[in-house]
């Protein structure tokens, strides 16, 4: 086997997200860290867009454990961003660790007040900093213990510099870490458009989950758009008064955005 960009480090962190071409709803992005010789992936494990929803759920659960914990830091203090993100897996109540895990929620306000790709970097930035000080300075992995981050898609993230991030297109399917990270960050933000849906049932975010699809755009045309719509979304815009609208220059960079990402 052809050895990866990463080599082969002690730990090994998986970056993913979900929800950035959705019109409605924030996206998530999780990172999710496994300690390489010691983690077995569960079988079935896969990019979340290929499961379905049961598959996605019982792979969760295998995940992140029935109760996964706040991360305790003792007395050291992390910086933000999110430390009060991670979360440790285990198997069991008090069993051993199956991997460490953060995951943020973008709202949709934000994507609109800076843009889908900067929003996009904030997340991951948000999700994988904790991470890292939890392995490091939170004393997971120890000082001599070489982590690296993979990250799904085109770009990577230019705060990460010296050799220990790297974006793969599809890794979500190829690098199990992504794969678990996809999961997390599917079923979560899944659970929160199916609350929301019981709000705006019009809509038909409890099956689309805040996708374009037909139904939810014939929603749009007959409703107009809850304040949980992104403005930046060009099919949103086509519904707002004239007011509210923005520039087709300002609609195009979104759209430019999530071209340059290549995300969900």
């Amino acid at each position: 086997m052809k050895k990866p960009p990463w080599g082969y480090p002690a730990w090994l962190v998986g970056v993913d997200e979900v929800g950035t071409g959705a019109l409605a709803g924030p996206f998530y992005i999780c990172a999710f860290a496994a300690e390489v010789r010691q983690w077995k992936a569960p079988a079935g494990l896969t990019d979340s867009k290929e499961l379905t929803w049961t598959q996605k759920a019982n792979l969760y659960r295998e995940l992140v454990g029935e109760n996964p914990e706040p991360f305790n830091w003792g007395n050291w203090r992390p910086k933000p961003p999110s430390p009060e993100s991670v979360c440790i897996a285990r198997d069991g109540v008090g069993g051993p660790w199956k991997g460490v895990f953060s995951i943020i929620s973008v709202p949709h306000q934000e994507i609109d007040r800076i843009g889908l790709r900067r929003a996009w970097l904030a997340g991951v930035k948000a999700a994988v900093i904790p991470i890292m000080d939890a392995l490091y300075q939170g004393g997971i992995a120890g000082p001599k213990s070489e982590a690296k981050v993979v990250i799904d898609g085109n770009v990577t993230h230019p705060d990460f510099r010296g050799g220990w991030a790297f974006a793969l297109p599809k890794a979500d399917k190829t690098v199990p870490v992504v794969s678990a990270a996809s999961i997390i960050a599917k079923v979560n933000r899944d659970m929160f458009m199916q609350k929301l849906h019981k709000q705006f049932p019009a809509y038909g975010w409890s099956v689309n989950m805040g996708y374009g699809t037909k139904t939810h755009l014939r929603a749009l045309q007959t409703h107009g758009a809850t304040q949980f719509h992104r403005r930046s979304a060009a099919p949103v815009q086509r519904v707002l008064p004239v007011e509210e609208r923005r520039t087709s220059e300002q609609i195009l960079l979104t759209n430019t955005e999530i071209d340059i990402i290549g995300h969900d």
